[in-house]
């Protein structure tokens, strides 16, 4: 992620920093968005929570029980063959 270092008089023009905010051009054209700190980790947890389900968290914590834990190339391994099964490949 990129990071872009706001001056103190662009920030007093941005509602605090505390609430969702669009960005446009001259034009009126929408060209991004600002999240608050904690909107956007909300946004992403959901986002996160969305990708697994509790099938698949349960299966993992009985696999952990079981196994006595998981290496993190089998992780991302799992993790990889999810991602591949809910694109359909």
């Amino acid at each position: 992620m990129s990071t872009v270092v706001i001056e103190r008089a662009l920030r007093a023009k941005l509602n605090g920093l505390n609430q969702e905010l669009e960005f446009r051009d001259e034009a009126g054209n929408v060209i991004g968005y600002f999240l608050p700190p904690k909107l956007h980790e909300k946004l992403l947890y959901g986002w996160a929570k969305s990708q697994v389900t509790d099938e698949e968290l349960e299966e993992a914590r009985r696999d952990y029980r079981e196994k006595g834990g998981l290496t993190t190339d089998q992780i991302v391994a799992h993790l990889e063959r999810v991602i591949r099964e809910r694109k359909g490949e």
